[in-house]
């Protein structure tokens, strides 16, 4: 590892003409190649893509004189590169990376790219739940407090996007994903975030132990100055061989803990070796939802790194409803409500969803499943939901697991879907689109999945009237 990094300071310390490929056209890819772009570096951009769907993407990094390759990767470029730069979506193991990686050629993602020319301090949340929302709510803690704030990484904004505007911002708050956190050599953040880890991406992984490896990767390269965050009731964040030398905080909403934030009665209390503050109670929080509580206590123990005031914190998770696409209210139609939680992609973001609400639920879900099994939802599932409604290529595993309890109807379209749900509905009911599964099969987004769900309650209100 010793050796990677000072290979990879001294081609990242001369940038000028040194040959790059960057591996993916999509956001990501396009923010590291104006990155390299912008330090002079010779950039080659590959995709294994067919050209017409990358048309604008093409045209954009020819723009910025970049070299551009589609309908499948060249060897040569990767073995004649002086570095390679992954996107996150990009398997680690394809055949033109493992050449290079024989040939002795770095190979890097984007977060660490970016990370070796960001100058402010970073904040970094990873978890396989709860990320944007976590992340996002730091944002507006620190931006509320004073700070000068970025948020950026395994969302909108490429952490690239952020380094290469040039504005000096104190603190950049990061999504970072397993993904990501693979290819790291030296990045490090000040204040790194654990919430949780569950079952997810194993058409990817080998195994749960080789995931949950990736996401402990965060703590790989902090210091004794930094702060790891900690979910307390989390067993693979309670791990006591954790390797990081930085200070531990914790968080927790059934008991309190030695540092770090807990809730007390109706208070959310932070804890030092030093005392009790009160920072805000719980009816501050306007998130619904176990979960989301957990997000609120690891984002208040983020911006305590930074002191803050209580009722400056308060005001912001009164005024901080949620996020696009997570249990976001969408109607209610004749007393039934419509949630859209469509970035709900693994089991665990259902499970998530289903303890968050009280009201009897006819379930959307299906998609494209990540071999994770639904077994463990079938408790839940039989106190909780009075139908489920299929879509997607995993619909036959899901309707094989819940059938014998769960009345199941499997559908064509998300559209189809809406309407049988509504007319299984009844007063009082949430019609919930959780998928437990990703978009790929039918979208080409949970974004999208999301809008099409929204769409069509749209169509049933109108239709309704």
């Amino acid at each position: 590892m010793a050796e990677h990094s000072t290979q990879l300071a001294a081609i990242l310390g001369s940038l000028e003409k040194r040959n790059v490929a960057v591996v993916g056209m999509a956001k990501t890819g396009r923010a590291a190649a104006r990155l390299l772009a912008a330090r002079d570096a010779v950039v080659t951009v590959s995709d294994s893509a067919p050209h017409d769907g990358l048309v604008e993407a093409v045209t954009e990094l020819r723009s910025l004189g970049c070299h551009v390759e589609t309908d499948g990767h060249n060897a040569e470029t990767f073995l004649s590169a002086d570095l390679v730069v992954l996107s996150p979506g990009v398997p680690p193991a394809i055949e033109v990376l493992t050449l290079a990686r024989e040939a002795g050629v770095p190979i890097i993602g984007e977060l660490e790219l970016a990370f070796q020319f960001c100058r402010s301090r970073i904040f970094a949340v990873t978890g396989t739940n709860g990320k944007t929302t976590c992340t996002t709510l730091i944002y507006n803690l620190l931006r509320d407090s004073g700070y000068s704030v970025a948020l950026a990484g395994n969302n909108d904004t490429p952490f690239s996007s952020v380094v290469v505007s040039g504005e000096n911002f104190d603190i950049v708050v990061l999504e970072v994903s397993s993904f990501q956190l693979e290819s790291i050599v030296d990045f490090a953040a000040g204040v790194a975030v654990l919430l949780n880890i569950a079952p997810d991406h194993l058409d990817r992984y080998n195994s749960f132990e080789d995931y949950a490896r990736a996401k402990l990767k965060i703590f790989e390269r902090q210091s004794k100055t930094d702060v790891a965050i900690l979910n307390k009731k989390d067993e693979t964040t309670t791990l006591a061989d954790l390797d990081t030398p930085a200070k531990r905080l914790w968080f927790s909403v059934d008991e309190e803990v030695a540092e770090g934030a807990f809730v007390r009665g109706d208070e959310i209390v932070f804890r030092t070796s030093r005392h009790d503050s009160i920072l805000a109670r719980t009816g501050d929080v306007a998130l619904r939802g176990t979960h989301n509580l957990e997000n609120v206590l690891a984002a208040l123990c983020a911006a305590c790194t930074l002191g803050g005031d209580s009722k400056t914190f308060s005001a912001t998770l009164r005024g901080f409803a949620g996020l696009e696409h997570r249990m976001e209210h969408i109607a209610t139609i004749g007393s039934v409500e419509f949630i859209n939680d469509s970035k709900a992609t693994n089991v665990d973001a259902l499970a998530r969803a289903l303890e968050s609400l009280s009201q009897p639920v006819v379930l959307i879900a299906g998609g494209r499943g990540k071999r994770s099994g639904y077994d463990a939802l079938k408790p839940l599932v039989e106190n909780r939901v009075r139908a489920m409604v299929l879509i997607g290529e995993d619909a036959p595993a899901i309707e094989r697991t819940f059938s014998e309890t769960t009345p199941v109807k499997t559908t064509a379209t998300l559209p189809e879907a809406v309407e049988t749900a509504w007319n299984l509905a009844k007063p009082g009911d949430v019609v919930l689109l959780s998928p437990a599964c990703a978009s790929f099969d039918m979208f080409l987004s949970f974004e999208e999945r999301g809008e099409v769900f929204k769409h069509a309650v749209k169509e049933v209100e109108k239709n309704r009237a």
